[in-house]
Protein backbone atom coordinates (compact mmCIF):
# COMPACT_ATOMS: atom_id res chain seq x y z
CA UNK A 1 0.00 0.00 0.00
CA UNK A 2 3.11 2.40 0.36
CA UNK A 3 3.08 2.36 -3.56
CA UNK A 4 0.74 5.17 -3.30
CA UNK A 5 2.92 7.70 -1.70
CA UNK A 6 5.42 6.91 -4.77
CA UNK A 7 6.54 9.60 -6.98
CA UNK A 8 6.88 8.67 -9.82
CA UNK A 9 9.43 9.58 -13.16
CA UNK A 10 7.65 10.54 -16.41
CA UNK A 11 10.04 12.82 -18.28
CA UNK A 12 13.29 13.32 -16.38
CA UNK A 13 15.49 11.79 -19.76
CA UNK A 14 13.86 14.37 -22.22
CA UNK A 15 16.21 17.11 -23.78
CA UNK A 16 15.70 20.66 -25.22
CA UNK A 17 14.86 20.84 -28.59
CA UNK A 18 13.23 19.65 -31.94
CA UNK A 19 14.85 15.48 -32.39
CA UNK A 20 14.24 14.72 -36.31
CA UNK A 21 14.20 10.87 -36.45
CA UNK A 22 14.12 9.93 -40.33
CA UNK A 23 14.37 6.62 -41.47
CA UNK A 24 13.19 3.87 -44.82
CA UNK A 25 11.52 1.24 -42.21
CA UNK A 26 12.40 1.64 -38.31
CA UNK A 27 9.95 -0.11 -35.91
CA UNK A 28 9.32 1.66 -32.47
CA UNK A 29 8.01 0.27 -30.04
CA UNK A 30 6.18 3.62 -27.56
CA UNK A 31 4.35 1.84 -25.63
CA UNK A 32 5.70 2.75 -22.47
CA UNK A 33 5.67 6.46 -23.39
CA UNK A 34 2.06 6.71 -24.41
CA UNK A 35 0.50 3.44 -23.80
CA UNK A 36 0.23 2.61 -27.96
CA UNK A 37 0.93 -0.31 -29.71
CA UNK A 38 4.32 -0.88 -32.12
CA UNK A 39 3.90 1.06 -34.99
CA UNK A 40 6.11 1.44 -38.16
CA UNK A 41 7.35 5.17 -38.59
CA UNK A 42 9.05 6.61 -41.52
CA UNK A 43 9.77 9.73 -40.10
CA UNK A 44 9.05 10.74 -36.80
CA UNK A 45 9.55 14.67 -35.26
CA UNK A 46 9.47 15.30 -31.79
CA UNK A 47 9.27 18.52 -29.69
CA UNK A 48 10.99 17.66 -27.34
CA UNK A 49 10.34 20.28 -23.48
CA UNK A 50 12.77 20.42 -20.69
CA UNK A 51 13.60 20.41 -17.29
CA UNK A 52 12.03 16.69 -16.74
CA UNK A 53 8.81 16.60 -14.83
CA UNK A 54 8.08 14.07 -11.88
CA UNK A 55 4.46 13.99 -10.75
CA UNK A 56 2.75 11.40 -8.34
CA UNK A 57 0.97 8.64 -9.64
CA UNK A 58 -1.45 9.04 -6.85
CA UNK A 59 -3.40 12.04 -5.55
CA UNK A 60 -2.12 12.91 -2.11
CA UNK A 61 -2.74 10.97 0.59
CA UNK A 62 -4.22 11.58 3.93
CA UNK A 63 -1.55 9.19 5.35
CA UNK A 64 1.48 11.01 3.12
CA UNK A 65 0.05 14.29 3.80
CA UNK A 66 -0.03 13.41 8.14
CA UNK A 67 3.59 12.32 7.96
CA UNK A 68 4.57 15.46 6.69
CA UNK A 69 2.58 17.49 8.56
CA UNK A 70 3.78 15.80 12.14
CA UNK A 71 7.32 16.90 10.84
CA UNK A 72 6.64 19.90 9.37
CA UNK A 73 5.05 20.95 12.67
CA UNK A 74 8.38 20.33 14.51
CA UNK A 75 10.68 22.52 11.98
CA UNK A 76 8.69 25.25 11.81
CA UNK A 77 5.94 25.02 9.81
CA UNK A 78 2.05 25.59 10.36
CA UNK A 79 -1.07 25.27 8.95
CA UNK A 80 -4.06 26.55 9.28
CA UNK A 81 -6.45 23.73 8.25
CA UNK A 82 -5.04 19.65 9.80
CA UNK A 83 -7.06 18.55 6.51
CA UNK A 84 -9.85 15.45 6.34
CA UNK A 85 -9.07 11.93 5.14
CA UNK A 86 -11.18 12.65 1.61
CA UNK A 87 -14.80 13.28 2.47
CA UNK A 88 -14.72 11.86 5.81
CA UNK A 89 -14.43 13.80 9.20
CA UNK A 90 -11.15 14.77 10.23
CA UNK A 91 -9.03 11.87 12.51
CA UNK A 92 -5.86 13.52 13.61
CA UNK A 93 -4.08 10.15 13.09
CA UNK A 94 -4.59 8.35 10.14
CA UNK A 95 -7.46 5.58 9.88
CA UNK A 96 -8.45 2.81 8.02
CA UNK A 97 -9.71 5.63 5.24
CA UNK A 98 -5.63 6.80 5.14
CA UNK A 99 -5.52 6.16 1.49
CA UNK A 100 -8.32 8.69 0.88
CA UNK A 101 -7.33 11.67 -0.92
CA UNK A 102 -6.70 14.40 1.79
CA UNK A 103 -9.24 17.54 1.42
CA UNK A 104 -10.47 20.34 3.08
CA UNK A 105 -7.21 22.17 2.82
CA UNK A 106 -6.66 25.51 1.33
CA UNK A 107 -4.22 26.36 -1.41
CA UNK A 108 -1.60 27.80 0.86
CA UNK A 109 -1.97 25.18 3.27
CA UNK A 110 -0.92 22.70 0.17
CA UNK A 111 1.94 25.08 -0.37
CA UNK A 112 3.76 25.13 2.84
CA UNK A 113 2.90 21.42 2.92
CA UNK A 114 5.12 21.13 -0.27
CA UNK A 115 7.82 23.05 1.07
CA UNK A 116 7.91 21.38 4.24
CA UNK A 117 8.19 18.46 2.20
CA UNK A 118 10.95 19.86 -0.06
CA UNK A 119 12.37 20.17 3.38
CA UNK A 120 12.02 17.09 4.55
CA UNK A 121 13.17 15.28 1.12
CA UNK A 122 16.79 17.57 0.96
CA UNK A 123 15.05 19.51 -1.91
CA UNK A 124 14.35 23.64 -2.45
CA UNK A 125 11.08 24.64 -1.49
CA UNK A 126 8.93 25.85 -4.38
CA UNK A 127 6.83 28.52 -2.91
CA UNK A 128 7.54 32.18 -1.60
CA UNK A 129 6.17 35.40 -0.16
CA UNK A 130 8.28 37.60 -2.72
CA UNK A 131 9.21 37.44 -6.30
CA UNK A 132 12.83 37.24 -5.25
CA UNK A 133 12.50 33.81 -4.24
CA UNK A 134 14.20 34.75 -0.87
CA UNK A 135 11.67 34.26 1.86
CA UNK A 136 10.22 30.66 2.00
CA UNK A 137 6.29 30.71 2.95
CA UNK A 138 5.54 28.49 5.88
CA UNK A 139 2.62 29.58 7.79
CA UNK A 140 -0.73 29.12 5.73
CA UNK A 141 -2.46 31.04 8.61
CA UNK A 142 -0.53 33.97 7.17
CA UNK A 143 -3.04 35.50 4.81
CA UNK A 144 -1.57 36.31 1.26
CA UNK A 145 -2.95 38.17 -1.80
CA UNK A 146 -0.03 36.66 -3.91
CA UNK A 147 2.01 33.65 -3.63
CA UNK A 148 5.15 33.11 -5.55
CA UNK A 149 5.69 29.65 -7.27
CA UNK A 150 9.22 28.73 -8.34
CA UNK A 151 8.72 26.44 -11.55
CA UNK A 152 12.77 26.23 -11.73
CA UNK A 153 13.25 25.16 -8.12
CA UNK A 154 13.96 20.86 -7.41
CA UNK A 155 11.31 21.23 -4.88
CA UNK A 156 7.59 19.52 -4.55
CA UNK A 157 4.70 22.11 -6.01
CA UNK A 158 1.68 22.45 -7.51
CA UNK A 159 1.43 22.19 -11.65
CA UNK A 160 0.29 24.34 -14.07
CA UNK A 161 -2.51 23.80 -15.86
CA UNK A 162 -0.64 22.99 -18.66
CA UNK A 163 1.27 20.66 -17.10
CA UNK A 164 -1.75 19.35 -15.92
CA UNK A 165 -3.01 18.35 -18.82
CA UNK A 166 -0.30 17.45 -20.57
CA UNK A 167 -0.11 14.53 -17.90
CA UNK A 168 -3.97 13.49 -17.80
CA UNK A 169 -3.63 13.44 -21.27
CA UNK A 170 -0.75 11.19 -21.81
CA UNK A 171 0.09 11.67 -24.94
CA UNK A 172 -3.67 10.14 -26.17
CA UNK A 173 -6.59 11.83 -27.07
CA UNK A 174 -8.88 10.54 -25.33
CA UNK A 175 -11.53 13.12 -23.37
CA UNK A 176 -11.03 11.72 -20.10
CA UNK A 177 -7.88 11.18 -18.67
CA UNK A 178 -7.33 7.26 -19.30
CA UNK A 179 -10.61 6.66 -21.90
CA UNK A 180 -13.52 8.20 -23.75
CA UNK A 181 -15.79 6.75 -21.02
CA UNK A 182 -15.59 7.82 -17.63
CA UNK A 183 -16.55 5.53 -15.87
CA UNK A 184 -13.41 3.26 -16.71
CA UNK A 185 -11.61 5.64 -15.07
CA UNK A 186 -13.12 8.06 -12.84
CA UNK A 187 -14.84 8.45 -9.45
CA UNK A 188 -17.34 10.94 -9.75
CA UNK A 189 -21.75 10.81 -9.38
CA UNK A 190 -21.63 9.65 -6.00
CA UNK A 191 -21.85 11.07 -2.15
CA UNK A 192 -18.37 9.76 -1.08
CA UNK A 193 -14.43 9.78 -2.33
CA UNK A 194 -12.75 6.37 -3.09
CA UNK A 195 -9.46 5.70 -1.83
CA UNK A 196 -6.77 6.45 -4.34
CA UNK A 197 -6.34 4.40 -7.42
CA UNK A 198 -9.27 2.39 -7.55
CA UNK A 199 -10.51 3.21 -11.07
CA UNK A 200 -7.52 2.46 -14.39
CA UNK A 201 -5.06 4.89 -14.93
CA UNK A 202 -4.35 6.51 -17.72
CA UNK A 203 -1.30 5.79 -20.03
CA UNK A 204 1.22 6.52 -18.11
CA UNK A 205 0.08 4.70 -15.19
CA UNK A 206 -1.32 7.93 -13.05
CA UNK A 207 -4.47 7.31 -11.66
CA UNK A 208 -7.58 9.56 -10.70
CA UNK A 209 -6.85 12.64 -12.96
CA UNK A 210 -10.32 12.19 -13.65
CA UNK A 211 -12.67 11.96 -10.70
CA UNK A 212 -12.13 11.73 -6.74
CA UNK A 213 -11.40 14.98 -5.94
CA UNK A 214 -10.28 18.04 -8.42
CA UNK A 215 -6.21 18.78 -8.09
CA UNK A 216 -4.78 22.29 -7.69
CA UNK A 217 -3.22 23.87 -10.22
CA UNK A 218 -1.30 27.21 -10.29
CA UNK A 219 -2.13 30.01 -12.57
CA UNK A 220 -0.26 33.08 -11.18
CA UNK A 221 0.72 34.54 -8.05
CA UNK A 222 -2.79 35.61 -7.63
CA UNK A 223 -4.83 32.76 -9.09
CA UNK A 224 -5.26 29.26 -8.29
CA UNK A 225 -7.77 26.66 -10.14
CA UNK A 226 -8.09 22.85 -9.99
CA UNK A 227 -9.04 20.43 -12.50
CA UNK A 228 -10.28 17.24 -12.99
CA UNK A 229 -13.38 16.99 -11.47
CA UNK A 230 -14.52 15.19 -8.26
CA UNK A 231 -16.28 12.29 -6.84
CA UNK A 232 -19.65 14.54 -6.93
CA UNK A 233 -19.71 16.34 -10.03
CA UNK A 234 -21.22 15.74 -13.58
CA UNK A 235 -19.16 14.19 -16.44
CA UNK A 236 -18.91 16.93 -17.73
CA UNK A 237 -16.46 18.25 -15.72
CA UNK A 238 -14.38 15.65 -15.48
CA UNK A 239 -12.91 16.33 -19.25
CA UNK A 240 -9.19 16.74 -19.40
CA UNK A 241 -10.17 20.68 -21.66
CA UNK A 242 -12.78 21.57 -19.29
CA UNK A 243 -11.72 25.09 -17.62
CA UNK A 244 -13.23 25.73 -14.32
CA UNK A 245 -12.69 29.64 -12.63
CA UNK A 246 -9.93 30.72 -11.01
CA UNK A 247 -10.39 29.94 -6.55
CA UNK A 248 -9.59 31.63 -3.65
CA UNK A 249 -6.43 30.98 -1.52
CA UNK A 250 -8.67 30.65 1.22
CA UNK A 251 -11.41 27.50 -0.44
CA UNK A 252 -10.93 24.76 1.78
CA UNK A 253 -13.59 21.71 0.93
CA UNK A 254 -13.92 17.63 1.02
CA UNK A 255 -14.00 17.22 -3.23
CA UNK A 256 -10.65 19.44 -3.82
CA UNK A 257 -7.31 18.24 -3.13
CA UNK A 258 -4.03 17.97 -4.67
CA UNK A 259 -1.29 16.10 -6.42
CA UNK A 260 2.73 16.09 -6.57
CA UNK A 261 4.54 17.78 -8.99
CA UNK A 262 8.85 18.84 -9.34
CA UNK A 263 10.81 19.66 -11.52
CA UNK A 264 14.01 17.69 -12.94
CA UNK A 265 17.14 19.40 -13.88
Amino acid sequence: MKLRNTIRILSVFLIPGILTISCSDMTSDIKELIGTKTHTIQSLSLTIPAPGIEVNTYETTYELWHEVREWAAKNGYSFKNPGNEGSYQWSFQPSKRKYMPVTTITYMDAAVWLNAYSRKSGLSPAFYTDSSFSTEYRDSNQAMAELYMNADSNGYRLPTVSEWKMVAKAGTKFKYAGSNNCDDVAVYGQSKTNECGTKLPNSWGIFDMSGNVWELCYLSTTNVTAKGGSYGANDYALAIDYTPYPMSFNTAVDYIGFRIFRTVH
